[in-house]
Order: C-alpha cells, then structure tokens, then sequence
C-alpha cells in the first residue's frame, strides 16, 4: 500500500511539475502541452506487475492503481480539505492520460461500495469526486455511483419507516436491526447464497420484507450475506466482554461456537448451509494461527482444537478461544479475504467493454443502415474512445457476434459490407 501511494504520489508530483513549466517557461505553448500529453499516455497506460507472495507476479493496470489510491485517500480521516481539494486536482489531472477508463469506473466502483457500506467516508468528498468525474466524462460515466449514494440515503428514509412501524404495532425484534436496500442495477454484483440464519434473526428480516412489500409490491428482496454485518458481545475468561464485529458468516459460526461445543468445518457448513469455500474464507481470518496484531487489536478469537498448523481444511475442529485476551472492548474483525478479486473486476470491466461496443455498432448501424467493415470498427473505435481504446479483433467479434443473433448481415453480393437488420 505505501509503494502504491509512493508510486501516484510521485506520477503526480511529475505532472504537477511539467505543467508548471509548460504553463510558466513556455507560455502554454501547444507543442509543449501536447509533449506531456503523449508523454504521461505513454508511460501511464503500460501493464504493470504486481509482486506477490511466492514470488509470483500479476498483471496490474494505473487505471486499477489511481482508484485504489483515491480510496485510501478517501479513507483517511485526517486529510485537511485543503489537501483533500489539492490531491482530487492532481487526480483528474493524471485521470485524463488514463485509456482505459472503463476499467478505472469499474474498480472505482468496487471501491465506492466497500466505503459505503464497510467503512466510514465522508458524503461530501465522495460527491466531490463524483462531480468531477461527471465533468470530465459526463453523467451516464457516474450515473451507477450516484445511484449507489442516492440507495443509501433512500435506506435511512427506509430504516426509520420499519422502526416507526415496528413501534406502531408493538413489535419488539429481539436485536438491533437495520437493512439497507441497494438497486442491483446500480451496485456490482455480488453472490446471493442461501443461509440457515437464526430464529430471531429471520423473523426480524422477514419482518422488514413485509413491511418493504407493502411499498414496493412488485419488486423482490434478496439477502446479500457478503456484504452484511454482525455484531456480537461474546465472553472469555477472567469475566472479559468483548464486542466484536464482523461479517454475517463469521458471527454466525462465533454463534454456533458460543454454546461450548467445538464444531468442524465441514458440521458449520451443514449448520449454517453455504458453500464450504465461504466458511473457510470466513473462519481462517480468525483463527489463533492467523493472528495479525494491528495497533493494539487481535483477531484470534477462534482456536483449532487439534493443534494444526497450515491451511484450514473441512476436517478441522474449531472453538471460541476462551483466553483470548484484548485490552480493548470493541473489537472489528477482519473481513474474508476474496481470492481472485482482482481477476474478478478485470472480468466485469470486459463485460461492460462488450456491451458498449455492441450499443455502439447497433447504434451507428441503425442510423447508417449499411456500412463498410472497417468503416464501421473505425467509427465504433471513434465512438468508445472515451471509455476505452478497443483492439479491432474485439470489434469484429462484436460484429460476428450481432450476425449471429440477427441484429447484423452480411450483403449477400459482398461479404465486407455490413448491413442492418431492423
């Protein structure tokens, strides 16, 4: 993480530099201008490597890296709105050299929802942003976030009609409850798994579903676990409390184990009814061998009966670590780690690449009626250039792609002319 804010940090510093030499020495000149444009584009936009552990290296973009860095940035509590105002400049600054700004918005967007609904962030920086990738991309490039932030404002609205109503009708829950409601359209997509959940907390979630419908009757509810959030007040030895927080699957295996009998990975799968894979990645972080101090705090709440060592597999026996040991009361835990997250969103942004090129070439098809093959790439590649600079072979499978679903033919008398199909 340092590197990566070392490394924008000084692509920054670089550009904030020539700028001021072409705009103080050389008058703005043109010439000048268009030598760091073509300059930062070169350098900006080649792959770069990512180290991992095992000596083993994977493929990373500066459009992945600049996000990344402005979510740091917007983590940050202390940052002055000053320097705030000063690091969003130099951002949108090194932003325009970016060719792959497809892939910027997806892992922006990945991003944008773990600070809303996992961490803390301030509203107002985040629209900040917003508004200036709006300036210089337009409004369908940011109209996903916007929903995102407009879904949670819509959720407090939400959150405090249950509670109304709950009191109304003299229902008391049993658990603080609160449920926020996201637009699948607007939100990444996350995996919905079914789960056994407990009796207190179904009937709380069933509630609310009821109280949804009768506002909104034709859509439907659906649990994202992945994203949800517990927070359990569990005891240890020599009388100590602690009040942990954490994701739905990891409170609900503390649940499980909180009654005293140690349980294998496999019996917690049976039990909550998710995939073994979810557990493992959700019980591993918390595991006495997984313990990573980080200013104060611990993890290891959960121990392997057997002793152990390595990676977690389903025969494992696992218990609440009863000598666990904390000086501090609230304790957040870590989240699951996701492997191939990273493949993960790269796959996304193809995805959303291939659904603007074929808008693109139905769109330019149905106004031209007809057109030449490379006509119609060099007009698709015109068009998309915004967002990204498509290879040709990408667009002509586009193409091949939309005649074999009938959208496009080719001319019976010449194969290179493409032609509409209304």
């Amino acid at each position: 993480e340092k590197d990566l804010v070392a490394y924008v940090e000084a692509v920054m510093e670089l550009h904030g530099r020539y700028e001021e030499m072409v705009s103080t020495r050389f008058e703005k000149c043109p010439v000048f201008s268009t030598a760091v444009k073509l300059g930062f584009e070169a350098f900006i936009n080649v792959t770069l490597f990512r180290e991992l552990k095992e000596d083993k290296k994977v493929k990373s973009f500066f459009a992945e890296v600049l996000p990344t860095f402005c979510d740091i940035m917007m983590k940050n509590e202390k940052i002055t709105p000053d320097q705030f105002a000063a690091k969003l400049d130099s951002i949108m600054g090194i932003f325009a050299f970016i060719s792959d700004k497809q892939l910027f918005e997806e892992v922006y967007r990945r991003q944008l929802s773990k600070r809303l609904l996992v961490t803390k962030t301030d509203p107002d920086h985040e629209k900040d942003i917003l508004a200036k990738l709006k300036l210089a991309m337009g409004s369908a490039y940011v109209s996903k976030m916007t929903g995102m932030i407009n879904d949670l404002q819509q959720s407090v609205d939400l959150q405090s009609g249950f509670v109304e109503d709950c009191r109304a009708k003299e229902v008391a829950l049993g658990l603080d409850f609160s449920v926020q409601v996201l637009r699948q359209g607007c939100w990444p997509s996350y995996k919905v798994e079914a789960m056994n959940l407990p009796a207190v907390l179904s009937a709380a979630y069933e509630r609310f579903r009821l109280f949804y419908s009768r506002k909104h009757s034709e859509r439907v509810l659906k649990l994202v676990h992945s994203l949800g959030t517990l927070t359990l007040i569990v005891g240890f030895d020599r009388g100590q409390e602690k009040e942990l927080t954490m994701t739905t699957v990891q409170g609900l295996v503390v649940e499980q184990l909180s009654h005293g009998t140690p349980m294998s990975i496999t019996d917690l799968v049976k039990a909550l009814d998710v995939p073994i894979e979810t557990v493992l990645s959700s019980v591993t972080p918390l595991t006495s061998n997984q313990c990573r101090p980080n200013s104060g705090m611990r993890s290891d709440i959960l121990r392997r009966v057997n002793e152990a060592k390595g990676k977690l597999t389903p025969a494992d026996v696992i218990s609440i670590n009863s000598s666990f040991s904390c000086r501090m009361r609230k304790l957040p835990l870590p989240r699951a780690v996701v492997e191939g997250a990273q493949q993960t969103t790269q796959d996304s942004a193809r995805e959303q690449k291939i659904f603007l090129l074929e808008a693109a070439i139905v769109r330019i098809m149905k106004a031209r009626k007809s057109l030449e093959l490379n006509s119609l790439q060099a007009d698709v590649v015109q068009q998309v250039s915004s967002r990204f600079v498509p290879d040709i072979r990408m667009v002509k499978e586009r193409v091949e792609d939309l005649i074999q679903r009938d959208f496009l033919k080719r001319h019976e008398g010449k194969a290179s002319l493409i032609v509409y199909m209304a």
